[in-house]
């Protein structure tokens, strides 16, 4: 009886820290299937002869027609993932990335700050969080 009430007591323990353990490799999954797409889009643009531009959110009528020239390319987020650009991401056909700050926002993990560096869209971490 002794031992079935401590198996019961470790249970409880663990499967809370367990979840939390699963929950935590599942967000950090999701961020770098997110990085990953990002670092992806110069050799992308550069296979598919392809420009490309990505958007925080929908842009207006005027600001899409400043990128005419480029194809707009959604990046796939998982569900509570919301990213923000300091400015619309240009790729050129060529693989060059103008580069730009991203910022990773996911509902139950602190904001993660990265830039985008030039020329190919390489992911660098500035230390804040």
């Amino acid at each position: 009886m002794i031992v079935l009430a401590l198996l019961g007591l470790l249970t409880a323990l663990a499967v809370p820290n367990l979840q939390r353990l699963f929950a935590s490799v599942s967000t950090s999954t999701e961020r770098q299937h997110i990085l990953d797409q990002f670092e992806a889009l110069g050799r992308e643009a550069l296979a598919n002869g392809r420009a490309y531009v990505v958007f925080s959110e929908a842009p207006d009528a005027d600001t899409a027609a400043g990128y005419a020239d480029f194809e707009p390319r959604p990046i796939d987020l998982p569900d509570a993932w919301r990213f923000r650009l300091d400015r619309p991401l240009v790729v050129r056909a060529n693989g060059f990335c103008r580069g730009g700050e991203l910022t990773l926002i996911h509902q139950g993990a602190p904001v993660l700050r990265a830039t985008l560096a030039p020329p190919y869209c390489r992911v660098e971490f500035d230390g804040r969080s």
